[in-house]
């Protein structure tokens, strides 16, 4: 009888043994699969904006914008709607209105801005900070401020690219991955209003300060 007890004793430490050896290997696969998660997660968010579908349709691009296509028209017919010189937009204050651009679209303010007010002479430039490097540290700091949900304006060709002017960036090429390019980016430009790409995709690209006689390289401003 005693050993009968020994033997069903053994086989019962033995079973034991594996049954907590299985579910600590159970436990160990599934932290590795939250593990696993938790890394995919945390790559979308630093690859897309708050969601890595794309909500803006240009001619073949698909753009992750900061509004919809609807949101995103309506801002800027409402720009257009007014023509040179009014409060909306003025190809000659483009600085000041991209200012705004970005005040309207981040629901700070929705106030309209007199065009003949100086950039930077008036409260609807408050809030700006200026910054300025290499080309691709800009882009860098563009996709940085946008996955926040923070709109930039960024110093581009005027007429010319000896002539500087101002855009505001919304958003940027859906399949664009983890670095753009400016040919990626979704601009409301403030010499018309109207929403365009960048670069190859549109009449604007990125130039240096310097090419106009300035002293900064690649510039843009950022929410402070």
């Amino acid at each position: 009888a005693m050993e009968t007890f020994n033997k069903a004793k053994a086989d019962f430490e033995a079973k034991k043994v594996t049954a907590l050896s299985e579910a600590q290997t159970t436990i160990s696969d599934n932290q590795s699969k939250i593990n696993e998660l938790d890394s995919k997660i945390n790559q979308m968010k630093n690859e897309g904006l708050n969601t890595p579908d794309s909500n803006y349709k240009l001619g073949n691009m698909d753009y992750v914008s900061l509004l919809d296509q609807k949101s995103l028209d309506e801002l800027a017919a409402k720009i257009r709607s007014g023509g040179a010189g009014n409060k909306w937009g003025h190809p000659d204050q483009c600085l000041a209105f991209a200012y705004s651009y970005g005040k309207w679209i981040d629901g700070s303010t929705n106030t309209p801005i007199n065009g003949n007010r100086v950039a930077g002479k008036y409260p609807d430039a408050g809030g700006y900070k200026e910054a300025s490097g290499s080309q691709a540290q800009m882009l860098a700091e563009v996709k940085r401020q946008l996955d926040q949900g923070k709109p930039v304006v960024i110093h581009v060709n005027g007429s010319s690219d000896t002539s500087r002017h101002y855009v505001t960036v919304v958003g940027y090429n859906a399949n664009a991955g983890k670095s753009l390019t400016q040919n990626d980016l979704l601009i409301l430009d403030t010499y018309d209003g109207k929403v365009e790409g960048m670069g190859t995709q549109g009449s604007r690209h990125m130039i240096s300060g310097k090419a106009t006689g300035r002293q900064y390289d690649y510039q843009l401003y950022v929410r402070a």
